[in-house]
């Protein structure tokens, strides 16, 4: 072979390898290419995964949240089910519902309750749902009962006084006292009261009105030394007992005795009716003592306080009228607890066939407004009726009352009945 052909031959192989590098260059750079583009993907991957767990974790908390509202809703609904049965359950039985929320600091249903009652009218709606039972029937003789003082005591039973005749002569009026077990059978009766001959009260002593405190029942009735005016000229007067059939010791201007001076002494016109028919109640340490004044031009309810201490008449301070004489007789006044107001019971048109029950209200004790009015099963020619009450005068809305008074057309004879009294109250 010729040098030329063998210069032509080597300078062909140098060509086909540098060819062939070139190849293998692209080659080894076309796979780092690919790694890197591989590489980055990977990494764009890996960069993308922390971002979908952030939001997996926001919603994994926003459905925690919800569900935790769920639960918290559940128990506010609970707890407000269990808050209002057990209000309910407490007020029923007339206990107070408080609740701590602080140390503290409480909250008081029954005062929340009282509060938000008097912004609103209070209305009452009186039944008498039957004829009731008569303890005491007259005679064409004569004879009587009426104006009782009847009381509750814890356990139920009853106890009562009532103006019955005197001896006929000299004596008008005696008081007699009662007692029962459930306001339908009475035990036989007891004179507990009588006037002291040649005193102040020497004609008659009726229209009896209890309380209790300190020990004693404290018997308050009408009386008058005026032989003239029969049943005229009247004064109040007040006597005392440990025991409720006596016997009684007679106030007598500084201590108790039988030399009997008036509690509440009228000094108007002697032909003018007179003081009497006094109502106890009592309220925040005091005695509030509710009477009858009734002179010729005309009369009102009054009231006087005391205070509770043991010559409480010579405490007594005079507050005027508190409810106008109209078409009704005397008042017996109680205070309602739960309710926080006075309630006043009488008989309007007195000695009529339109004789019915009247029902005065107070917000504060001091000024009776007509509230109610109840004809049904109420005798015709009723007068001077007494309500059941606690031995402070006190009742509540869910107390089963019972009234009595006299009745009959004739002057002097008067049966007695005793009428179960219901009450619906409702704030408007």
């Amino acid at each position: 072979m010729s040098s030329k052909k063998k210069k032509s031959s080597n300078a062909q192989k140098s060509a086909n390898k540098q060819k062939s590098s070139k190849k293998q260059e692209t080659v080894k750079k076309q796979k780092t290419v690919n790694k890197q583009s591989s590489s980055d993907t990977k990494k764009s991957s890996n960069k993308q995964k922390p971002v979908n767990r952030q939001e997996a974790l926001k919603k994994q908390e926003s459905s925690k949240k919800q569900k935790s509202y769920f639960v918290l809703g559940c128990i506010i609904v609970i707890g407000l089910v269990l808050f209002i049965t057990l209000a309910h359950h407490r007020i029923s039985k007339g206990e107070p519902l408080i609740i701590t929320i602080k140390e503290k600091e409480v909250f008081d249903l029954d005062t929340y309750i009282k509060e938000n009652q008097k912004k609103k009218n209070l209305t009452l709606k009186v039944d008498v749902p039957d004829e009731g039972v008569t303890i005491f029937y007259t005679s064409d003789h004569g004879g009587y009962r009426y104006g009782p003082s009847i009381v509750r005591n814890k356990d139920g039973s009853l106890d009562a006084w009532f103006a019955s005749p005197g001896n006929n002569s000299t004596e008008w009026d005696y008081i007699t006292y009662r007692h029962s077990e459930d306001g339908i059978s009475w035990s036989s009766e007891k004179t507990v009261l009588k006037p002291t001959k040649g005193s102040k009260d020497r004609c008659s002593v009726c229209d009896p009105g209890i309380t209790y405190f300190n020990g004693y029942y404290y018997l308050a009735y009408t009386a008058t030394a005026d032989a003239g005016r029969k049943g005229y000229n009247n004064s109040a007067f007040v006597c005392r007992s440990k025991n409720p059939d006596g016997p009684f010791e007679k106030w007598d201007g500084t201590g108790w005795s039988d030399d009997p001076e008036p509690l509440i002494a009228y000094e108007g016109d002697p032909d003018g009716w007179g003081i009497g028919e006094v109502s106890f109640v009592i309220k925040d340490e005091e005695l509030l003592v509710y009477y009858t004044y009734f002179d010729i031009n005309g009369g009102y309810e009054a009231l006087a306080r005391a205070d509770l201490v043991e010559d409480w008449p010579a405490t007594l301070r005079f507050e005027g009228p508190v409810c106008p004489r109209e078409h009704q007789d005397s008042l017996d006044v109680v205070y309602v607890e739960d309710l926080d107001v006075f309630l006043a019971f009488s008989i309007e048109y007195r000695m009529t066939e339109s004789s019915r029950i009247i029902v005065y209200l107070s917000k504060d004790g001091t000024d009776y407004t007509k509230a109610e009015t109840v004809k049904t099963n109420v005798m015709d020619y009723a007068h001077n009726l007494g309500i059941s009450k606690g031995l402070d005068g006190h009742i509540t809305s869910k107390d089963t009352l019972l009234a009595g008074y006299g009745y009959g057309r004739g002057w002097g004879r008067w049966s007695l009945k005793i009428q179960e009294v219901r009450i619906k109250y409702e704030y408007k």
